[in-house]
């Protein structure tokens, strides 16, 4: 049985925006959220945001893409994004997380 992760049967969804941190792949997400997808480009990623407008959204924001105010800024006010979370990498192994926002409509 072959299961495609294209269609998310969840009713939420992890998204990393921007470059992951030292160990951090789809599969580690994956492990927290089973619909989970990664962005490097912050366009694409608000195009797919704005599709999924009935999904609780948990977005974590690489701190390479920090610079891009009027961007979180928009995202700030998309409904579906529970949490903003941004990573800001501590050492080559380690990550720290800043939560932003928390989203409760």
């Amino acid at each position: 049985m072959s299961f495609n992760r294209n269609y998310n049967l969840e009713p939420h969804q992890a998204i990393w925006l921007g470059v992951p941190a030292y160990d951090i792949t789809i599969d580690r997400l994956r492990q927290i959220v089973d619909y989970s997808k990664m962005f490097l480009d912050a366009d694409l990623c608000k195009q797919f945001l704005s599709k999924t407008l009935n999904t609780v959204t948990f977005l974590v924001w690489s701190d390479a893409v920090g610079s891009q105010r009027k961007l979180l800024d928009e995202l700030l006010d998309m409904q579906n994004i529970r949490r903003i979370y941004i990573n800001h990498p501590v050492t080559d192994s380690d990550f720290g997380i800043e939560e932003v926002s928390e989203n409760t409509r």
